[in-house]
């Protein structure tokens, strides 16, 4: 798989062929784009979800060098684009460069500037963010008040990752692709997310045979 070169506009950092995810995109359906950034063994991430216009993040978790937490993420959401920041962690580039080598799950992997994912940065681009839901006279301070009761600002790397993914979404204009350039793509709702708990393996007994 080929590394892509960087361009401003955010580049794929792997080209993938035959991208197979479920075919989702190709029948026009929803898709996932996921951020993520990994620092100094934390974890940050959120996800945007456009069947239902939702944005989805977690807060910052401890992380192991082999990435089991955000590997585990990626297997339950099955994201289409996979952001990140072009300046990262070797680990974080080890795990995607091993994930792009699966030929069952083929997501698009993409990195912007480092600069794109600061943090006042992210926090402006959320106070910017469309909330269709709110009126369009509410204040900055009554719209950061509603932010501060859906979304924590108690995770920088997660707040640094989902500003970054507000630039993608605005530059994609993923889900209003039809529509008037001045129609921004709209946050329904926020979630926090968990991981659903491991399944744990039902015990087997076996009788003792009687010769």
């Amino acid at each position: 798989m080929a590394v892509a070169p960087e361009n401003q506009r955010g580049s794929p950092f792997f080209q993938a062929s035959g991208r197979d995810v479920d075919e989702e995109e190709e029948d026009g359906t929803a898709a996932v784009l996921l951020s993520v950034l990994v620092q100094r063994g934390q974890l940050g991430l959120c996800f945007y979800d456009s069947e239902d216009s939702s944005l989805h993040y977690m807060v910052d978790a401890p992380d192991n060098h082999e990435l089991h937490l955000l590997s585990r993420v990626i297997q339950e959401v099955r994201p289409h684009v996979i952001l990140t920041s072009a300046k990262q962690e070797r680990c974080l580039t080890q795990y995607l460069q091993q994930l792009g080598s699966d030929p069952q799950y083929k997501p698009e992997v993409v990195t912007y500037p480092y600069v794109d994912f600061g943090l006042e940065v992210g926090k402006q681009r959320l106070l910017s963010a469309y909330l269709p839901f709110l009126p369009a006279c509410v204040s900055e301070m009554d719209k950061m008040s509603y932010l501060s009761s859906c979304i924590t600002f108690d995770s920088p790397l997660m707040l640094r990752a989902v500003g970054a993914l507000l630039k993608c979404l605005d530059r994609r204009r993923v889900g209003v692709e039809l529509e008037d350039i001045t129609v921004g793509v709209p946050i329904l709702q926020f979630r926090a997310y968990t991981l659903s708990p491991l399944r744990q393996p039902v015990p087997v007994f076996y009788p003792n045979l009687l010769l």
